[in-house]
């Protein structure tokens, strides 16, 4: 393309100097000329001065100083009457001419003499405009040089820079080879580890046993590797036992069950490992890594109820007789029930398994959270390495006052002690969910202080759209931090990352196929508009959001992303400021206070998300997608706040007004306005721990920890599955209760959440 650009401009340059010396040749022929007549001119006046000179010195026959040229008049007294003039008359019969005098003929001289000396700098200025012209010329050549020269560097750096790229494509190249050989030697490690367990499991088994010949059983999948294992645990056995190698017989017709399936999570199941029988089935060991970590949990029991570590891992110690419900020793601890602990990290861990090993990591992940107490999560940790959030003010961890600072107490009294960047008296739910995974809260991406990008970004703000805005945030309160705003943040943070490469307070290139991404936004698009259109308005523009929030998964998942996480809308009837502002009558009141049509208007919306998240899940085979009903956990809390620990549902804590609502439109939060002449002001609550709205729109610290750990136990995940593909080929199934159960307080709790 440059090389065009230079011809191009070669081509002009040519014809330029072409028209140029066409007008210098032109100047040249009419100075030339000019030159020519100004020499025959002067040429001719030197003539006459000549001739003037040489009659003046000629004597004369009278006074007159002139003549005609051909000799005197015989009649000399003509004339007479002007004795300084002579007239003189030809003999030809032409009218005699009047002879010129010395003052006539010194003023025409002078006058030839004026010309002459005007023509002649004349001459000398177009000569110097000619010198010029030829000056710019040179320059001309001069420039047209250097224009070369400055293409032939540029055509050299096009070449070093497809050069370059070149050298990068193949140093990717060598760097895909060096992964997939570090990944068929991590098979190659695995399989032989998993070789000698299956040989270990054997050698323990036969000794058990004591049999000359045994017949053994396995899981399908692991039979490949029994056989391989074979000669090593008989060998062990004789060496050990000092006998004969026993025989061995595998059996090729009964299998163990297989770990958690695709189409049956709550089967039986066995992780691994194999069970030896005498010949005639009278004697059986059962050796399994299932079996093995059962002795060791029950060896252990006391240890753990009896340790310190008991008050974050509380065991059920009798029943409610009344309930029926298990009774724990401590209430407050974070983690209620072994039955919960691993639910979360079962789905998260095994999604896109390679499922090399002989326990999945899911099963393992439930086990050790019993007997090892955070193994979990850091396995988790491993699994999720980081989490980027794209969201609205129910995630925003600091973005929208980073870039507009102004936020002011009450917000963050509860457990920051002080405002940090969210619109609550402490955590949201994404800093449960980051707690919950072993990783710290997420950095706002708009926060230029005090920032650690390692485990991810926050990319949310408050009142953040899906859909672009179409005015201002000081018109209308819509952040200009839409979605797509988000991810063009997302992207420009990513392309940063590899340019910069890895520095203390940034994540690894690598991280970025391996992370969570989770999206909390589109109750502002829902809402903004609603009471100005109605419900009927707003539903005519839902399906963009649930299509942009579709179209933003499918741009990151070009980027490496596989793992999403959406959260679908809340029951925004049952919000105090809503209750307040939104136009309603008693008719479409629940028997909770709570508004039917809106939250009715929201379950619709929120059927589409989901029917749209199962199109896109169908369209990206390798990709998790996982649909997270919190509608259904904020609505228990709305509606019976008291069945956990709770007292009021739709009734804001920092507000002003009482009442049911405790909510003004007109002073928000922590803000004081003078109304009718009174100074009013909306503070917060002595007691935020027995609310779940903070400030009628969103939820307090006790609320988020509720709604986080409902949302941790599992089951309100809604992994969507698109089409017809196999199960095997999408990520494990979380089938959805037909019923929501009842949200105990006991049976919350997954992570350490303090």
């Amino acid at each position: 393309m440059a090389g065009r650009k230079v011809e191009a401009l070669e081509g002009e340059l040519g014809q330029l100097k072409t028209d140029f010396e066409e007008k210098i040749s032109d100047f040249q022929n009419q100075f030339s000329s000019i030159h020519e007549k100004m020499d025959g001119r002067f040429a001719a006046l030197e003539d006459l001065m000549k001739k003037m000179i040489d009659d003046k010195q000629k004597p004369a026959s009278s006074e007159t100083i002139g003549g005609h040229g051909r000799g005197g008049d015989p009649n000399p007294s003509r004339g007479r009457e002007n004795p300084e003039v002579e007239v003189l008359e030809g003999d030809d019969g032409m009218p005699p001419l009047e002879p010129l005098s010395r003052e006539e003929l010194s003023r025409g001289y002078d006058r030839q003499e004026a010309e002459y000396v005007g023509r002649r700098e004349e001459f000398y200025r177009r000569g110097a405009g000619f010198e010029r012209t030829q000056r710019r010329g040179a320059d001309f050549e001069r420039g047209r040089a250097d224009f070369h020269s400055r293409g032939a560097d540029f055509e050299r750096i096009q070449r070093r820079g497809a050069d370059f790229e070149g050298r990068r494509e193949e140093i990717h190249r060598r760097g895909a080879d060096f992964e997939g050989n570090q990944r068929r030697g991590d098979d190659f490690e695995g399989r032989r580890g998993d070789s000698f367990r299956i040989g270990s499991l054997r050698f323990w088994g036969l000794l058990r046993l004591k049999e000359p010949a045994v017949l053994l059983r396995c899981r399908e999948e692991d039979l490949e590797l029994v056989d391989g294992a074979v000669h090593i645990a008989k060998q062990e056995y004789a060496e050990k036992a000092g006998v004969h190698p026993p025989e061995i017989i595998i059996d090729n017709h009964v299998y163990l069950p297989s770990s958690h399936g695709y189409h049956d999570a709550h089967g039986h199941f066995c992780s691994g490992g194999v069970v030896l029988a005498s010949r005639d089935g009278k004697i059986v060991c059962e050796n399994t890594l299932d079996a093995r970590l059962e002795v060791v949990f029950r060896k252990k029991l006391p240890e753990v109820q009896e340790s310190k570590v008991a008050s974050f891992f509380p065991l059920p110690t009798h029943d409610d007789k009344s309930t029926g419900a298990p009774q724990y020793q401590t209430a407050e601890s974070p983690l209620h029930s072994f039955r919960i602990s691993g639910n979360l990290f079962t789905y998260a861990m095994g999604l896109r398994s390679r499922r090399r090993s002989l326990a999945p990591p899911a099963v393992f992940g439930f086990l050790l959270t019993v007997l090892f107490f955070f193994a979990t999560l850091t396995e988790a940790r491993r699994r999720f390495p980081a989490i980027f959030n794209f969201g609205d003010s129910n995630s925003d961890t600091g973005g929208f006052w980073a870039a507009f600072p102004a936020q002011r107490g009450p917000n963050g009294m509860t457990y920051f002690k002080k405002p940090a960047g969210r619109a609550t008296d402490g955590r949201v739910v994404l800093d449960f969910l980051a707690q919950a995974l072993g990783l710290p809260f997420l950095s706002p991406y708009l926060q230029s202080i005090g920032s650690n990008f390692s485990h991810g970004a926050n990319f949310a703000t408050l009142a953040s759209t899906v859909l672009l805005p179409n005015t201002s945030l000081f018109v209308s309160g819509i952040s200009p931090f839409s979605l797509a705003i988000q991810l063009n943040q997302m992207n420009e943070f990513r392309e940063r990352v590899f340019e910069m490469g890895t520095q203390d307070n940034l994540p690894s290139k690598h991280i970025f196929g391996k992370a969570l991404y989770t999206f909390d936004i589109g109750q502002n698009d829902f809402t903004s508009n609603l009471a100005a259109i109605g419900i009927e308005g707003v539903k005519q523009y839902l399906p963009q959001v649930a299509n942009q929030i579709a179209w933003t998964i499918k741009d990151l998942y070009n980027i490496e992303a596989r793992t999403f996480m959406v959260f679908n809308l809340a029951p925004i009837g049952c919000y105090p400021a809503f209750l307040t502002q939104l136009p309603h009558d008693n008719s479409d009141l629940d028997e909770y206070g709570c508004m039917i049509s809106y939250n009715n208007a929201v379950v619709d919306y929120n059927k589409l998300l989901k029917e749209t998240l199962q199109q896109i899940q169908s369209e990206l085979p390798n990709a998790s997608v996982i649909y997270v009903d919190t509608h259904s956990v904020k609505l228990q809390l709305y509606q019976h706040p008291q069945n956990y620990g709770l007292k009021h549902g739709t009734k804001a804590c920092c507000g002003c007004g009482g009442g049911a609502y405790n909510y003004n439109p007109q002073v928000f939060c922590g803000n004081n306005k003078k109304i009718k002449g009174i100074d009013v002001t909306a503070n917060a609550c002595s007691d935020p721990q027995n609310y779940v709205s903070w400030d009628g729109i969103h939820a307090t610290d006790a609320a988020n920890k509720i709604i986080a750990n409902a949302i941790l136990n599992g089951s309100y995940f809604d992994p969507v599955k698109g089409g017809t593909k196999p199960a095997q080929e999408g990520p494990v199934v979380y089938r959805r209760r037909a019923k929501p159960p009842p949200l105990e307080p006991t049976a919350f709790e997954v992570g350490p959440l303090s």
